[in-house]
């Protein structure tokens, strides 16, 4: 996956789209709704290192499952996305600005989400995008083209984990620049940088 922070982008880019098709999509939502998916990793990595899931088992290699999946990011993580969006609201959001509706939200919460699952499935031989269906793979878009080979393939990461070479060309040269590029049109905020991009970006 490209790094968790990385996925911001693409929440922005969806925030500007929408605000020239004039639907205003909660800036937080499709922030944290794109950011989602990977906390379930530091779960599966604990739970790996306490020996509590099968050491052959891919989602327990790759640390990804329910939230890397379609269903689940539109269920489970549409809901604990809308959850701490409502946190960060009320905890960090600035005066006389308050979350939208329940629709907004969850429109929001859900782009955000399947964002992050495109973007991975762009790098990650390990996409259990039709988890409870199945845990076996979805190959990434790329390898599914024949236009790459994963690491694994030339021995440079284990068979089940590693990254796609033009994968990670294309998303990393991507998305880093595009990070750079909104920190530098969002500068005049200073400071309160943070709660601009979280809320109040474009």
């Amino acid at each position: 996956m490209p790094w968790t922070p990385l996925h911001y982008p693409a929440a922005y880019l969806m925030r500007k789209a929408g605000k020239k098709l004039d639907v205003d999509l909660d800036m937080a939502a499709l922030a944290m709704g794109s950011f989602m998916p990977d906390l379930e990793c530091p779960f599966f990595i604990a739970a790996d290192w306490l020996g509590l899931l099968p050491p052959d088992a891919p989602y327990a290699q790759c640390h990804r499952l329910v939230l890397h999946s379609i269903l689940g990011s539109l269920t489970l993580g549409c809901l604990l996305t809308i959850v701490s969006v409502l946190v960060l609201y009320r905890l960090f959001a600035p005066e006389g600005m308050r979350p939208p509706g329940l629709a907004n939200l969850y429109a929001a919460a859900a782009l955000g989400n399947l964002s992050h699952l495109l973007l991975d499935w762009l790098n990650h031989p390990y996409n259990p995008l039709l988890f409870p269906f199945t845990v076996e793979s979805v190959p990434p878009l790329l390898e599914g083209l024949g236009m790459c080979y994963p690491l694994h393939q030339i021995g440079l990461t284990p068979r089940r984990c590693g990254s796609t070479v033009l994968g990670n060309i294309v998303v990393y040269s991507s998305l880093i620049p595009a990070l750079v590029a909104i920190l530098i049109l969002e500068r005049k905020a200073g400071r309160r940088i943070f709660i601009k991009l979280l809320f109040d970006a474009l």
